[in-house]
């Protein structure tokens, strides 16, 4: 089952996943740009998680560690927080008992239209602003 938004995509209620996941990497790009050129993120650890969710779909534990670009310590930190506040699921593999799974729960639905709502103001194109030289 899936439903338009005015933010242009559709989200698949089963799965609770963006059919334009380009939106969440838009987030996690700017995120990488200001750590990588300004030493600071721009996005909650709980929001990274969320965006990689929302882009990825279903992850096994390990990949979405490591999409995220958490500590083991800070991704379970994370989980746990947003398992309490039931906007994720954690449950088993059902082809591999031993790897869990981490998906976006059912309540994420609105959490997603929400940020499908604001995204298209991200994606307005912007000129290249010249340099400016410090004398």
């Amino acid at each position: 089952m899936t439903s338009s938004n005015p933010g242009g995509g559709s989200i698949d209620y089963r799965t609770s996943v963006a059919s334009n996941p380009k939106q969440y990497d838009i987030l996690l790009n700017l995120n990488r740009y200001f750590q990588t050129e300004h030493g600071f993120e721009v996005l909650t650890p709980d929001a990274k998680l969320f965006c990689v969710l929302g882009a990825k779909g279903s992850l096994s534990v390990k990949e979405a560690m490591l999409y995220s670009g958490l500590s083991y310590r800070g991704f379970y930190l994370v989980a746990g927080r947003l398992a309490g506040r039931g906007s994720i699921v954690l449950e088993g593999d059902p082809h591999d008992g031993r790897v869990k799974r981490i998906s976006l729960a059912a309540n994420a639905r609105s959490m997603l239209a929400a940020i499908q709502e604001t995204m298209p103001m991200l994606e307005v194109r912007q000129e290249p602003r010249p340099q400016i030289r410090a004398s």
